[in-house]
């Protein structure tokens, strides 16, 4: 979808060829990064509870981390930390949804994670259209 986006925008003849390349990509991270937010939250709503959730935040992180691994020494802390974050997020987003708390609260607490997620979604969309070289590219 990014490299489509990138082609596409570099098409249009109403960009001046100064700034073309810049307001191209920055563009196209910003859509990328709204459609598959959309895409995230709308997984994270209808999605089930994994089973590996329990009351104690360290068993919780301890049990869903032992599940990956890879050959790679290199790879492997990257994941094993990814599968840390991904444990420590369920374990908080189900114990705040069964706590009684404050409305507003909770809706800070849900645009900090969409926040979160966007610039994160926008800022790997922006790595990958600098390191790639996308103008060669035909789909």
């Amino acid at each position: 979808m990014l490299v489509f986006l990138y082609n596409f925008l570099l098409k249009k003849r109403s960009l001046n060829k100064n700034v073309k390349y810049p307001i191209t990509k920055n563009i196209t991270s910003w859509i990328n990064a709204t459609i598959i937010t959309f895409i995230l939250l709308i997984i994270a709503l209808y999605q089930t509870p994994p089973d590996y959730i329990q009351n104690d935040l360290f068993e919780t992180i301890q049990l869903h981390s032992k599940e990956s691994f890879s050959q790679c020494k290199y790879i492997n802390p990257f994941i094993v930390l990814i599968k840390e974050a991904e444990a420590f997020k369920w374990w908080i987003m189900l114990k705040l949804s069964v706590l009684d708390i404050n409305h507003y609260l909770k809706i800070f607490i849900w645009l900090f994670f969409l926040i979160g997620n966007y610039l994160f979604v926008f800022a790997f969309g922006r790595y990958i259209l600098e390191i790639g070289d996308f103008e060669r590219v035909e789909i």
